[in-house]
């Protein structure tokens, strides 16, 4: 099934501008974008697919965040980070991961989790068990001795 989003402004960064004309993308069930164009052309071409009105939205290609720590508490107290366990550290890794697509945001590179949480959270994503973006992970971080990663 093909699905169609019409009335659209989008945002085309190769060429450096938004398309001011009504516009139209259709994807398949895999969430794969197939076709794009002005929305007149592309309703000709897809007369079966389900169509959805993006009322004058804007609709922009994922952003990518380069530096994340989807295991980590994310505010300034470490006290959260020594007390969890790994399955509930791991718990609030994939909220991190779901709340970060849902932003936007469809790559990430997670800069470093303890004991593989980080490498679990994204086959979870790639095995469909979870939502998240695409990520590239850097895997158990490292410093010197009382350095930024001490463990536990």
């Amino acid at each position: 099934m093909d699905y169609l989003l019409y009335n659209i402004r989008l945002v085309d960064v190769a060429q450096r501008q938004v398309r001011v004309e009504p516009w139209a993308l259709v994807w398949d069930q895999d969430g794969i974008i197939r076709d794009s164009g002005p929305e007149q052309v592309v309703l000709l071409r897809y007369p079966r697919a389900t169509r959805l009105d993006g009322k004058n939205s804007y609709v922009l290609p994922g952003l990518i965040d380069c530096h994340v720590h989807f295991s980590a508490a994310g505010h300034p107290s470490k006290w959260d980070d020594l007390t969890l366990s790994v399955p509930e550290m791991t718990a609030r890794a994939l909220v991190h991961a779901k709340r970060t697509l849902y932003a936007g945001i469809t790559s990430v590179r997670d800069a470093g989790s303890p004991f593989g949480i980080g490498v679990g959270v994204r086959r979870a994503i790639e095995h469909g068990w979870h939502v998240g973006p695409h990520m590239r992970v850097a895997g158990t971080p490292f410093s010197i001795t009382g350095g930024a990663c001490r463990s536990r």
